[in-house]
């Protein structure tokens, strides 16, 4: 008797724990209108910072318009503006606002808001460290350190719908640069720094508004609405989208595998395969790349023929540690531009990659020059994560085994390796470039030395920068561009590795998930497939 009833309950536990259990893979009923994101993390403020990553940006974007923005392509295309013009000088920019355009309490957006925008974004109060990129309108550097009142900037309203900017000199990225997040319609900056306690008082410009906030152990859960008051409205198919915001990628994955939410970025490297089996991921190719540098003041790295050595030893290295099949990246391939792309992007595709490298040959012509520096050791500075340890591990046993040049590596944060890299004790690094733009705004952080960094100079990149400033042929300027990325490839003052890739968990009924020109997720085209729920119904009955 005793047996049976351990027996029964028994039974009774297993099939109340099955029942728990949700395998990764199989289909769940979804009966939800809204859309859960997951979010790993969460702006501080919705000021205009300049400090967020690209998915706090999406954020931003979400809540607010400016007067352009970038489509997929990385065109300009009017946002808040319905039309501009350009002086044939090009000093001159005139913006037309549309003419239903509200604050999401009902008010007109007029052009006097954005001179009031651009006016606190270059209050000398306000820390910016990208606020150079707007010195090219006039009065704005001097009202920005001080010298002069904020009246002498050239950006005025000369009626309700019109907003015109004089600048000082040609500036023909100042689009590119207004089309920025940070440069998003908002006001009231003080009650948008501390947004979670005032979300309630906040007037949005965007597709969507914050109407709840949950708390609970550190994460929040951010409940959108549709804006009413937004002027394209009607091309807003979800009314609702929670962002989640989960604590790692870990924790993201296990929420997704069990539909507590619809889209998920940057999964674990892990479960990436698994994923792809499922067709429940795509992947994004970002402008983000690493790349080795050289400081061109170091003995070693000063030679071209240490430089070239280098890049054999990083082809073994990239050979021998299957990177890019480990970590999901596109490898440069030796190559600095896309040229499908006016984006720095690199190849998309990892299959049947044949690296070729001579290490002999490599040694040979680098033999005097280690003689010549009597066993220095090659200080190599690092971003320290997962990817880069891989492989910067396996470069230095490459080194020294096949060069006899002894290495130390030293790791660093990604806001710590910068200043390590201004003092100049090093001779190579491993860095990661982040909202590198264009191939010519690339080409521009190489002008004259490259800053404090590398201390490379090229009189040719100088003077094809100088050109290409006010060129508007666009077959010229293409000319001229490639001819200063012939110029860096045969200097070899840095070495692309690879660039990487933005993976999205999605389920299968998810639409309208695409990257703008300026790399952030527009979260309000994304929407359901109500044909997609009920073909899933369908199948499960």
């Amino acid at each position: 008797m005793i047996k049976r009833i351990f027996l029964f309950v028994f039974i009774a536990i297993t099939l109340i724990f099955s029942g728990c259990i949700q395998k990764k893979d199989a289909p769940i009923e979804d009966e939800r209108d809204n859309v859960i994101i997951g979010m790993q993390s969460i702006p501080k403020g919705l000021d205009s910072e300049d400090t967020y990553n690209s998915r706090e940006e999406d954020i931003i974007c979400a809540l607010f318009d400016g007067l352009v923005e970038k489509n997929d392509n990385g065109e300009i295309k009017g946002a808040l503006a319905k039309e501009w013009s350009i002086s044939e000088d090009g000093l001159s920019y005139i913006f037309i606002l549309k003419e239903d355009i509200t604050w999401s309490d009902g008010k007109q957006i007029e052009a006097k808001h954005f001179v009031e925008l651009f006016r606190q974004i270059l209050s000398p109060s306000e820390d910016s460290k990208n606020i150079s990129e707007l010195y090219s309108i006039f009065g704005a550097e001097d009202y920005n350190k001080g010298k002069k009142p904020q009246g002498e900037v050239a950006i005025i309203s000369t009626d309700k719908k019109t907003l015109q900017i004089r600048l000082n000199y040609r500036n023909d990225k100042l689009l590119d640069t207004l089309s920025k997040p940070r440069y998003r319609l908002r006001k009231d900056f003080e009650v948008l720094k501390s947004w979670k306690e005032n979300y309630k008082q906040i007037v949005y410009t965007g597709a969507y508004k914050i109407t709840d906030l949950k708390e609970k152990d550190g994460e929040n859960t951010i409940v959108l609405k549709k804006n009413n008051n937004y002027h394209d409205k009607d091309s807003i198919l979800t009314e609702e989208i929670i962002l989640d915001n989960v604590a790692n990628s870990e924790m993201g994955m296990a929420k997704f595998d069990t539909n507590q939410i619809d889209v998920f970025f940057s999964p674990p490297i892990s479960e990436i395969d698994r994923l792809k089996s499922t067709e429940n991921i795509i992947y994004i190719t970002l402008q983000d790349f690493n790349s080795i540098i050289f400081n061109f003041k170091s003995p070693f790295a000063s030679k071209i023929d240490f430089r070239k050595a280098i890049e054999e030893a990083l082809l073994a290295s990239l050979d021998e540690t299957k990177v890019s099949e480990k970590f999901n990246v596109n490898l440069a391939k030796g190559e600095i531009f896309n040229d499908s792309s006016t984006k720095v992007v690199f190849s998309n595709e990892n299959k049947d990659i044949n690296l070729r490298y001579d290490l002999f040959s490599a040694n040979s012509k680098i033999k005097d020059l280690v003689t010549e520096q009597n066993n220095k050791t090659l200080n190599i500075l690092c971003v320290d994560n997962e990817k880069n340890k891989l492989l910067m591990e396996s470069l230095k046993d490459i080194i020294e085994k096949e060069f006899n040049i002894k290495s130390t590596i030293y790791y660093y944060k990604d806001k710590d390796i910068e200043n390590e890299l201004t003092k100049e004790n090093y001779d190579m690094a491993l860095v990661e470039y982040t909202h590198i733009g264009t191939k010519e705004s690339f080409l521009r952080s190489w002008y004259n030395t490259h800053g404090k960094e590398v201390n490379y100079n090229s009189e040719l990149l100088d003077k094809g920068l100088i050109k290409i400033k006010g060129e508007n042929n666009n077959l010229i300027k293409e000319n001229l561009i490639k001819g200063m990325e012939l110029e860096l490839k045969k200097d070899l003052p840095l070495i692309p590795i690879a660039n990487n890739n933005l993976f999205i968990c999605k389920n299968n009924n998810i639409e309208g998930i695409y990257m703008d020109g300026n790399e952030n997720i527009i979260i309000k085209n994304i929407t359901k497939s109500t044909d997609l729920n009920e073909e899933l119904k369908e199948k499960e009955f």
